[in-house]
């Protein structure tokens, strides 16, 4: 079950700091669920939903895993002077489960599951998988980028759709917020305006 630990996990550091872990390196967001390439999804096509539907998270989310303890660490070994709220603005599952919410608030009974034989053998008519690539500013004058992307597959699990939603901030000098709360939030957004307006 470790694909529906991964949802709570979506760990980076406060800019400036020296025990920063290094920036994740991304993957092809369907690896290891479907052996098809990102490319062959039209983007934000329209989408008629079949109902059981079900949820994937990719696999970029478990490479915040080993990041998790030592971003914390670094975040709050500053004492008095820790920002609190660039803490808060980073909580992984408080911003994972806002994009889960987007979908929840449309399908109420799409359910998590952790693979394609999973839909397969619960019957899932629409496979979803979702996909998050924050990169994170870490000084002055950096941005804060959010790249957010729902894949949509059918239920023979061909391609038929790929929902996206960017956001992105410069930090400001003093690097006291690190605009993640700006970004991610813009990102949400769009992505939420696109689901309105192509999921059916």
């Amino acid at each position: 079950m470790w694909r529906l630990s991964a949802i709570f996990i979506l760990m980076a550091g406060l800019a400036g700091c020296g025990s920063l872990p290094p920036p994740v390196q991304y993957k092809d967001p369907l690896s290891g669920i479907m052996p098809v390439s990102t490319t062959a999804f039209p983007v934000d096509a329209l989408v008629r939903v079949e109902q059981p539907a079900g949820l994937i998270v990719s696999d970029n989310t478990e490479s915040y895993l080993q990041f998790e303890k030592g971003g914390d660490t670094a975040a709050h070994n500053y004492g008095p002077m820790t920002n609190d709220v660039a803490v808060r603005d980073m909580n992984p599952k408080s911003f994972v489960d806002r994009i889960i919410y987007l979908l929840r608030s449309r399908y109420p009974n799409i359910e998590l599951i952790d693979d394609m034989n999973a839909a397969a053998r619960l019957g899932k008519k629409t496979v979803f998988v979702i996909d998050v690539q924050p990169v994170y500013g870490r000084y002055s004058g950096q941005t804060t980028k959010f790249d957010l992307a729902v894949f949509v597959f059918d239920s023979q699990r061909h391609p038929i759709s790929k929902i996206t939603g960017y956001g992105e901030a410069v930090i400001p000098y003093p690097a006291t917020d690190f605009r993640v709360k700006e970004s991610s939030s813009q990102a949400l957004q769009e992505l939420d305006r696109k689901m309105s307006q192509y999921l059916r």
